[in-house]
């Protein structure tokens, strides 16, 4: 009897010891072997000349009916859209969009106010397009300069959609590169050598960026200029990316 007893408390030792065997392997996985590893931030910045720019110029007409002032509105919009039509600027770039809003004379009597009268309409044409051209952009801006349009007659540089495809690209092969040489001198540095990536993360920030140094879009050897002169600059885009290697 107590042989027996001995050996069904053995059978239950055995099966404890065998579950902390398998929970320890589940934890420390030696089959996956060395699993130091490093996490570095490759970062790169890339600068490329614009070659796209946008202009959104804008005419404004008054009357005293909504129609008086949407027509002296369409008058000098439908002119600019053919004036820069001539200019070399594609039809099917060009959008335009019309609207009108009523004017209100100022109450006289802030006591008593009565109610207000009209002061005529206001109607807005805005015209927008994209120009890829750099010969044109300095035509444009002269001749939107002197046409009448309010608002900004300078363009909006920035980089086309297959440039700037490009160009995060080219960051990324640089933000690699720039992790992987952080990497070496980091294993180096703690007798280490370097194994196989990870994993990568693309960080959140970067992007597209402004760049502060502008240039003219075409040269002009006038001494004084009465228009505004176009200048298209420089864009750059900044990536990082951490990355994470093993160590051997």
């Amino acid at each position: 009897m107590n042989t027996m007893q001995l050996q069904i408390d053995l059978r239950w030792i055995c099966a404890a010891l065998l579950l902390v065997i398998i929970a320890m392997l589940a934890l420390w996985q030696p089959w996956a072997g060395d699993a130091r590893t490093i996490k570095v931030t490759g970062e790169a910045t890339v600068e490329r000349d614009t070659d796209q720019f946008t202009f959104n110029p804008m005419y404004q007409g008054r009357g005293a009916t909504a129609e008086a002032a949407t027509a002296g509105a369409a008058r000098q919009g439908n002119a600019a859209v053919a004036k820069l039509k001539e200019l070399g600027v594609p039809g099917d770039r060009i959008k335009t969009d019309s609207n009108n809003f009523g004017q209100a004379k100022p109450a006289v009597d802030m006591v008593l106010p009565r109610p207000r009268e009209s002061d005529g309409y206001t109607s807005t044409y805005s015209i927008s397009f994209s120009v890829t051209d750099k010969s044109l952009v300095q035509k444009v801006t002269d001749y939107l300069s002197t046409s009448g349009a309010t608002g900004s007659v300078t363009p909006m540089a920035s980089l086309s959609d297959d440039a700037l495809k490009k160009v995060k690209l080219d960051a990324r092969e640089e933000a690699v590169a720039d992790a992987r040489t952080k990497a070496e001198a980091t294993a180096k540095g703690l007798g280490a050598k370097l194994g196989s990536v990870r994993s990568v993360t693309e960080s959140r920030g970067g992007g597209v960026m402004p760049f502060p140094e502008g240039r003219p879009a075409v040269m002009d050897s006038s001494a004084a200029k009465a228009t505004p002169e176009a200048l298209t600059g420089k864009q750059k885009v900044t990536l990082a990316l951490e990355v994470e290697f093993t160590l051997r």
